[in-house]
């Protein structure tokens, strides 16, 4: 397990908390469903697709990057537009993509809630 810091510790010099696995357990059981994990080739996917889903929401890619379980993406928008509401149609139009190429996740979703 990587190291890492919770949201009362999250603060710059503060050591990394310590492996929980009661913490992991109930994480894993708080799932809605089981977690998506990006092959190699989907991360690529993500990645080119980026510049036609900000296109499509009259946004500004600056950058994108996309890991096995989540992805990056720096954009702005001109459009008066909330963070959430991006973030909302981001997701949905990438996952909409995603679909089209490989069909559904077994989770039933490509995104977890959030961001």
């Amino acid at each position: 397990m990587r190291p890492t810091v919770d949201r009362k510790h999250n603060q710059c010099g503060h050591p990394f908390i310590g492996s929980q696995p009661q913490l992991q357990l109930k994480n894993q059981n708080d799932m809605r469903a089981q977690a998506v994990i990006l092959r190699q080739d989907q991360q690529l996917f993500v990645q080119q697709s980026a510049l036609h889903i900000c296109q499509r929401g009259q946004w500004n890619l600056h950058i994108i990057a996309a890991a096995g379980n989540h992805i990056h993406v720096l954009l702005d928008a001109q459009n008066n537009a909330q963070p959430k509401d991006i973030r909302k149609w981001f997701k949905r139009w990438l996952g909409e993509s995603l679909t089209d190429k490989w069909g559904k996740p077994e989770s039933q979703t490509w995104w977890a809630e959030g961001g």
